[in-house]
């Protein structure tokens, strides 16, 4: 922009120039030609200098619309860091918040694992699709339906969930889960149901633990030393609760159970 009007003007000086020169030259003229060449210069100088006028005013619009889009990029900055320095401070308070506990619903001790549910829909009519419509279905007829949080389905090893067996079922309370867990023995003992079971859940550092329990409680019922037996969250911690011929639970004692199960 600068460059054409430095052009233009120094087109004009140039012009300026020789007329000036031809006037102080117009005795080697004749008055008649020098009249129609100074004509023809004033005539393009004039248009020199509209083109120079047109051009400051293109060039004022020009440099205004710059000075605009020079503020605008300023603002565009300022808002760039201002949304940078938010986005900072987001990430610091994520960064220095402390992760929440799990969810009090997803607690072991308030959770059961059944399995069977393919069993369980051969008696519902008409037989739901779902896996977890299945449950909660058997859960109403045992009066738990409205103490469950969550309803997890085990999907097979062919990912189909309809083809699902197994599911875990979260409760409000570890009283609520107790309570369940009675009801649905109870429901499938009527039912004659053995392929339907219930067991607790376990935190993961204990699951080993429990199954070590498990394969002691067939153990001693192969040595008919015991009637039934149950592994049982009590406190958060694996149980081995075992029944003798008064069918009553009692936790076995820790001493003799440690010793067992450093013998298998």
């Amino acid at each position: 922009m600068t460059t054409v009007r430095g052009a233009l003007q120094f087109r004009l000086q140039t012009i300026e120039q020789d007329l000036k020169f031809i006037k102080d030259e117009s005795v080697m003229i004749g008055n008649e030609n020098f009249k129609k060449l100074c004509d023809t210069f004033d005539e393009l100088l004039a248009e020199v200098k509209k083109e120079l006028d047109e051009t400051k005013d293109a060039l004022t619009v020009t440099e205004a619309c710059v000075e605009e889009m020079g503020r605008d990029f300023v603002k565009k900055a300022d808002l760039q860091a201002y949304l940078d320095d938010q986005i900072k401070e987001a990430v610091n308070k994520i960064l220095k918040t402390k992760p929440e506990p799990e969810a009090e619903d997803d607690r072991p001790e308030r959770g059961l694992y059944l399995t069977g549910i393919g069993r369980l829909r051969e008696t519902l009519v008409p037989p739901p699709e779902d896996p977890c419509d299945v449950v909660h279905t058997i859960l109403h007829r045992i009066g738990s339906s409205a103490y469950y949080t969550k309803i997890v389905p085990v999907l097979p090893a062919s990912k189909i969930r309809k083809d699902t067996d197994q599911a875990i079922i979260y409760f409000t309370s570890v009283y609520h889960r107790k309570y369940a867990a009675a009801e649905l023995r109870r429901h499938f003992a009527k039912e004659k149901m053995t392929s339907v079971s219930v067991r607790d859940l376990f935190e993961k550092i204990d699951v080993e633990l429990a199954k070590r329990m498990t394969r002691l409680g067939f153990q001693m019922k192969l040595e008919r030393t015991i009637c039934r037996f149950r592994v049982a969250n009590v406190r958060g911690v694996p149980v081995l609760l075992c029944a003798g011929q008064d069918r009553k639970y009692s936790e076995m004692d820790k001493r003799s159970l440690q010793a067992r199960l450093d013998s298998m």
